[in-house]
C-alpha cells in the first residue's frame, strides 16, 4: 500500500504524466501543429484523429476528457470510486493518451521511436516488450514501471509508424491502480484503425 506522504508527491498525477510525456515529446521528435486541436471528431462515442488519419472506440464507464496540453490528440482519465480500507485502489486514477508526431530523421525503429517517449522517467524497469499488429501494422507494446517526480508509476505504450507518422497510445497509473482501468484502454487499442485515403 501507498502512504500518504509518498502519494502526496504528486499533486496533480493525471496531468503530471502527461505533461511530462508530451513535453519530451515535443522538444526531441515533432514539430506541433495547434491548429489541428479543433478538428477533433467524436460521433457516437468514436473518435477520429485531426488529421482524420485513425479512429478508435472510446471506453464510456466512468472516463472524463482531460484538457489538451500541447501536443496530445486526446487524453482521458478515470478515477477509482472511494471505498474501505481493503479495496486494492482506493481513490486511485489512471490515464490514457493518444499522440500523434512527423517521423523526423528518417525512418527509425519502433523501438527507439518509444525509448524517447520515457526520457525523463527514472529508474524504468521494462516488464514486456513485444512486436504486435494493430490496423494491419507493425507495432510495438511496451509495459514498465519508473519513477515521475518521486512516486512509482506503471505505463502501458504502443507505438505505430505509418505514411511519415508516429503514433503513441500510453496508459499509465499508480503500479497498485494499474490493472483498474487497463481492460478498457486495451479495447480502445484493439479498436485503433487507419482510415484509408483514396490513394490506397
Amino acid at each position: 500500500m501507498w502512504n500518504n506522504k509518498k502519494q502526496s508527491k504528486i499533486r496533480n498525477p493525471k496531468s503530471e504524466i502527461l505533461n511530462l510525456l508530451i513535453r519530451r515529446l515535443s522538444t526531441v521528435l515533432f514539430v506541433l501543429f495547434i491548429g489541428c486541436q479543433t478538428q477533433q471528431i467524436i460521433v457516437s462515442g468514436t473518435f477520429t484523429s485531426p488529421q482524420k488519419e485513425y479512429k478508435v472506440v472510446l471506453p464510456k464507464e466512468g472516463w472524463s476528457y482531460q484538457k489538451q496540453g500541447i501536443g496530445e490528440d486526446l487524453a482521458m482519465w478515470k478515477s477509482a470510486a472511494g471505498g474501505d480500507e481493503k479495496q486494492v485502489c482506493r481513490n486511485g486514477i489512471s490515464s490514457f493518451a493518444i499522440i500523434s508526431r512527423r517521423q523526423e530523421y528518417g525512418k527509425l525503429p519502433l523501438d527507439v521511436l518509444q525509448t524517447h517517449l520515457f526520457i525523463g522517467i527514472k529508474d524504468r524497469r521494462i516488464l514486456s516488450k513485444q512486436n504486435v499488429t494493430l490496423s494491419e501494422q507493425r507495432a510495438l507494446h511496451t509495459v514498465l514501471i519508473g519513477e515521475v517526480n518521486g512516486s512509482e508509476i506503471k505505463i502501458s505504450s504502443y507505438v505505430v509508424a505509418r505514411k511519415g507518422w508516429v503514433y503513441d497510445l500510453v496508459y499509465w497509473a499508480q503500479p497498485h491502480c494499474f490493472d483498474e482501468a487497463l481492460d478498457d484502454f486495451e479495447r480502445m487499442v484493439r479498436s485503433f484503425v487507419f482510415i484509408k485515403s483514396s490513394d490506397e
